[in-house]
């Protein structure tokens, strides 16, 4: 009885750690998005005066660049929690 109860608890130390791990993979990521959402705001807001810029291709690459970024970043969230990278 008190084998399965300390396999229980290792379990649930195990199982704590991976949450902690999640959660902090995940405040990065909408930290990020958060910021590549705020900037798309503002250049959406600048867009007229950007696309008179002679620099206005440099602000296209910089957006997807960022966009691809958030789009990693997600990815590397949601691939790390399958099944078959937790053993």
């Amino acid at each position: 009885m008190s084998a399965e109860l300390g396999a229980g608890f290792a379990t649930l130390e195990r199982l704590e750690g991976q949450r902690t791990s999640l959660l902090r993979n995940f405040a990065v990521s909408v930290f990020l998005s958060t910021i590549v959402i705020g900037a798309s705001v503002v250049l959406l807001a600048l867009t007229p005066s950007i696309s008179r810029a002679s620099c206005a291709a440099s602000y296209l690459v910089g957006g997807c660049i960022g966009f691809c970024v958030c789009l990693l970043l997600y990815s590397q969230l949601l691939l790390r929690q399958l099944p078959w990278q937790k053993a």
